[in-house]
């Protein structure tokens, strides 16, 4: 407001300049001047107590205080009556400045139009932005959450190759031949020969033969005239001689040789095919083992922290280091932190790299399981 009444002072001054130096038109009185300057103080003094704005509405104003001017200055009869052309020229001037305000609010609003089109574009662009943005970051998880399941698919049927062939594999290999040992039969052993003893045989005593005495003639009281007979001497029996009994037959000794494998041939030939039984109630699962190789408390604190990257799952920890190891009841959620105690000596082949199992402690709790789903 303070440039606007500066405005209209010079644009007094100016009018009072022209008048002064116009040898055409009677020099008006610096009183009426002084007058005009006043009236214009009290219309914007009247605007800046109603708070109004607009510069053509205050210039309205001040057309209405020349008006005032110039009757009071014909109805003062102790001050000369200034020319008409002064009161016109000061219209004039307050007209062009009037012209000039209204341009100034003009082109004002011009560019608060251009400002407000600018920032209402800049904002659609920035909201396009966003939506282009959006959208292309859709489209990437999109692209990466389809690139996963190709991959876990791919997996997936690997691992289905894979066992196929194993199995293949198992069904054309030939059989071993079993061992006495395996089905935990001694080797038979060299039995001894014990030689029987010879019984010994007792000679049974031959018992004496006592020979009855013959009376003689003599004792008869007969003595015929025989000749002598001779006497019979009673003949003495020798008892037999035992039979000497065989010596006895030497233990018979028989070499010792190495015991020889006994090869069992076992007929491979694949039995024929039979329908299919019923199929059996499925077996109760066996309960779940605790993880060996557990390594004390006061040694995990020391361990080594990972990340565990199982692609949204949870990692079932393992028994032992082996793939056909039974599984615990241990689940580890993903993007767990875990300590690592350890690696397995050996490696196994999976999707074509050698991955070694890690012994892992998960909230006190220790198991085995893939290096491959660690992230360091």
């Amino acid at each position: 407001m303070s440039l606007f009444a500066n405005l209209v002072k010079n644009a007094v001054e100016k009018v009072q300049e022209r008048n002064r130096n116009n040898p055409n038109v009677r020099t008006a009185d610096n009183n009426i001047f002084d007058k005009l300057k006043d009236k214009f103080d009290e219309v914007k003094n009247n605007v800046e107590s109603r708070r109004e704005k607009g510069g053509t509405n205050l210039l309205d104003q001040l057309r209405d205080r020349i008006d005032q001017v110039k009757r009071d200055n014909e109805a003062n009869p102790n001050q000369e009556t200034a020319d008409n052309s002064v009161f016109d020229d000061m219209k004039r001037e307050l007209d062009e400045l009037k012209a000039k305000i209204a341009a100034e609010e003009q082109a004002e609003a011009d560019a608060r139009l251009a400002d407000l089109r600018a920032q209402i574009k800049r904002e659609e662009q920035a909201e396009e932005d966003a939506r282009m943005a959006e959208l292309r970051a859709q489209i990437k998880r999109e692209e990466e959450a389809k690139a996963e399941a190709a991959r876990r698919q791919r997996e997936a049927e690997e691992e289905a190759e894979r066992r196929r062939q194993e199995e293949e594999r198992k069904r054309n290999s030939i059989p071993t031949i079993p061992t006495l040992d395996d089905f935990n039969i001694n080797q038979p052993s060299v039995p001894t020969i014990n030689t029987p003893q010879v019984p010994t045989i007792n000679t049974p005593q031959v018992p004496t033969i006592n020979t009855p005495k013959v009376p003689s003639l003599d004792d008869l009281g007969v003595k015929p005239d025989l000749p002598e007979i001779p006497t019979i001497q009673p003949r003495s029996v020798t008892p037999p001689t035992p039979p000497t009994p065989p010596p006895p037959s030497p233990k018979p000794t028989f070499p010792q040789q190495p015991a020889q494998p006994r090869s069992i041939k076992v007929d491979v030939t694949p039995p024929t095919p039979t329908p299919p039984p019923p199929t059996p109630p499925p077996a109760p699962t066996p309960a779940p083992q605790p993880a060996t190789n557990v390594v004390p408390q006061n040694q995990v604190q020391n361990a080594p922290v990972a990340t565990t990257d199982s692609m949204g799952g949870s990692l079932q920890l393992r028994t032992n280091a082996d793939f056909g190891a039974p599984m615990t009841q241990i689940f580890v959620p993903d993007r767990s932190q875990i300590r690592v105690l350890g690696f397995s000596a050996h490696s196994i082949n999976l999707d074509g790299k050698d991955v070694r199992f890690a012994l892992v402690d998960y909230n006190g709790q220790q198991g085995w399981t893939f290096e491959s789903y660690l992230r360091f």
